[in-house]
Order: C-alpha cells, then sequence, then structure tokens
C-alpha cells in the first residue's frame, strides 16, 4: 500500500468515525472515533508488533480521543457564542473543519 492510499484510507475510516460520532455524544462519541481511528492506522502500516498489542493500543487511541475531544470541543463552541466577528467566525470555521 502506498503512502497516499495508507492515508486516504485511514482519512476515510476517521471521516466516516467522526460522521458516527454524533450518535453517541461528546466524549463517548469521540472515544468511538479514535478507536476505529487507531484500529485503521494499525492496520494500514501493518505493524506485527502493533498488531500483537491491539487492544492496549485501541484503548490508548480512544481515551486519548476522548479526552482531547472533551477538552477542544466546549472552546470551540464559546467561540461561536462571542460578540465579535473574528471570534464568531473562527469556532464556526473550526466546527466546519
Amino acid at each position: 500500500m502506498s503512502k497516499r492510499s495508507t492515508f486516504l484510507f485511514v482519512a476515510i475510516l476517521m471521516g466516516l468515525a467522526w460522521a458516527l460520532r454524533g450518535h453517541f455524544g461528546h466524549e463517548n462519541g469521540a472515544a468511538w472515533a479514535g478507536a476505529i481511528g487507531t484500529l485503521a492506522i494499525v492496520v494500514a502500516v501493518r505493524r506485527e508488533d502493533w498488531a500483537r498489542r491491539l487492544p492496549v493500543i485501541i484503548s490508548l487511541g480512544a481515551i486519548g480521543w476522548g479526552v482531547g475531544g472533551m477538552m477542544s470541543y466546549g472552546r470551540i463552541i464559546g467561540y461561536t457564542r462571542g460578540t465579535e466577528f473574528g471570534n464568531v467566525f473562527y469556532g464556526l470555521l473550526m466546527l466546519g473543519i
């Protein structure tokens, strides 16, 4: 698998997982997306040592995305509720991305 197709594979799976995130809610949904994204990375790189530690790696990916999603998502929403154009624009742009 080339680098470009590996990147595309992981990006598509992470995007789909992030789209499913909305059905689970905040931290739980982010953890779900993190687990699927981490699994996609492990499958794409095909390293035997990572495959042997798959449950631990996926758990850490889920925890990392869950905690990261919890910390950053509220801040971006806060920007959208601001009163200055620059802050609101930034918040909406980041939510769109």
